[in-house]
């Protein structure tokens, strides 16, 4: 077989294989087949990174059937890679959506968010990048690293530009953003795919083919299959040197750090659905509880100077101990702000205090939002302030803003006050104002 012939094959089956691995994506959700049946932390995840788990494995069949790739260790270090890129530019565009939509006006609302195609052309040209390097370097041996690399990244630009192709045809179609998601998938996998048989064809060695002299003296090709393998030049291309060279260690070691920040992100998904079922379990009956009727500024707050801040104007405050899709009483409440007189303009190096008051419908719910259980991610502390029992957060604490939030219950009353900035004499300050609170709302925690 020719060069050409070769490499026109190579191109059209990677591209077909790409399709096929779009279409598969497509067609087998992550809630379908073996994944119902797994625990949701690993179906989730195996969710997560599915799209990329099947592209990953399509190409390296592929390699193994045509290319004739042997090395285990290669193949299976390509489809994590591959799982890793997908999973790395859904995370980009998740990233970048957080900055990019108060400059565009998307509506969180609406069926299909108005997403700007620099987006999905960054993602795209990630996942490309990561795909393309690793099949380069992992399946090509004879590459060195640094044209490997130079590859990656021009072909890499085909991969940003079929995610903009994809999510720009999805947003034209009706439906939600999952016709989007489906589009993208059908766009960018074979677009990727033809790459990387373009630049497959680009590092494969010439076929050189012998001449035979006729009785002309005119040198005509000789057909490829009358003369030995063995007699054709060797390619030019110098092996690399065993071992990983420095721009694969990166990149190896980047993959490997993703790797690990998504497994530690499971074990702390894990830790937190174990805290969750802890307090969910710990609830409150929600059986026969009373009507609780809304309750005026005027009869919750302090709204006099108190020490060196003065209230500013108070305002409605929705339940915070909200649980979510867990049944929570309802709990109306009022907060205000309590600042400097003479600051008319609140920095962020201002001294504040904000001071939430709610009633619950029962002394339990509300000792047991002063105890927050299900505050996972708070640094919480029993401890004894003026000769009261009282729950600290310090998850915010540092050495400039000092905030700390104190929560504590008086009967069914919660009240929830945060220090922001009080400055070295933090001790001072804080009692200076949780002085008042409490001999209104006696802590009986």
């Amino acid at each position: 077989m020719s060069n050409l012939a070769k490499n026109s094959k190579s191109i059209l089956l990677l591209t077909t294989t790409g399709l096929v691995s779009a279409v598969v994506t497509v067609l087998l959700s992550p809630g379908t087949a073996i994944i119902p049946l797994l625990p949701k932390i690993i179906a989730d995840e195996l969710g997560m990174g599915f799209a990329g788990s099947v592209y990953g494995i399509a190409i390296a069949l592929y390699f193994v059937s045509f290319e004739r790739i042997r090395s285990v260790w290669r193949v299976l270090l390509f489809i994590i890679v591959s799982t890793c890129a997908y999973s790395g530019a859904v995370f980009s565009a998740f990233a970048l959506f957080q900055v990019w939509p108060s400059k565009t006006g998307a509506n969180m609302s609406s069926p299909k968010l108005d997403i700007p195609l620099p987006i999905p052309f960054v993602a795209g040209l990630l996942g490309a990048f990561l795909v393309l390097f690793a099949a380069l370097y992992l399946f090509y041996q004879r590459v060195s690293q640094i044209r490997v690399l130079k590859l990656a990244f021009s072909g890499s630009f085909l991969g940003g530009l079929s995610g903009v192709l994809g999510w720009g045809l999805g947003t034209l179609l009706p439906g939600n953003d999952e016709i989007s998601i489906v589009c993208s998938s059908l766009t960018w996998q074979p677009a990727v795919s033809f790459t990387l048989g373009v630049l497959l064809a680009a590092v494969r060695p010439p076929v050189h083919v012998p001449q035979t002299p006729n009785l002309l003296g005119i040198a005509w090709p000789r057909a490829v299959d009358s003369f030995s393998p063995s007699s054709a030049p060797q390619p030019s291309q110098t092996p690399r040197s065993a071992g990983f060279p420095i721009i694969a260690v990166v990149f190896f070691l980047v993959i490997a750090s993703f790797v690990a920040w998504r497994a530690s992100e499971v074990l702390h998904a894990q830790r937190f659905a174990r805290e969750y079922q802890k307090c969910v379990a710990t609830m409150p009956s929600m059986n026969d509880l009373p009507v609780v009727h809304p309750i005026t500024p005027e009869q919750a707050l302090i709204l006099h100077p108190i020490g060196v801040v003065s209230p500013k104007q108070p305002y409605d405050q929705s339940a915070i101990g909200s649980l979510g899709p867990v049944p929570s009483p309802s709990a109306p409440g009022v907060s205000v702000l309590y600042a400097k007189p003479e600051e008319t303009e609140l920095r962020r190096d201002s001294l504040m205090m904000f001071a939430t008051v709610q009633q619950y419908p029962n002394e339990a719910w509300a000792n047991y939002y002063a105890s927050r259980p299900c505050a996972v991610q708070a640094r919480l502390n029993r401890i004894s302030k003026l000769g009261y029992s009282l729950t600290v957060d310090n998850s915010t604490y540092d050495s400039v803003s000092r905030r700390r939030i104190f929560i504590w219950n008086s009967v069914d009353y919660l009240i929830t006050i945060r220090f922001d900035n009080p400055g070295p004499a933090e001790d001072s300050v804080e009692d200076t104002f949780l002085k008042p609170y409490l001999e209104k709302y006696p802590s009986t925690m």
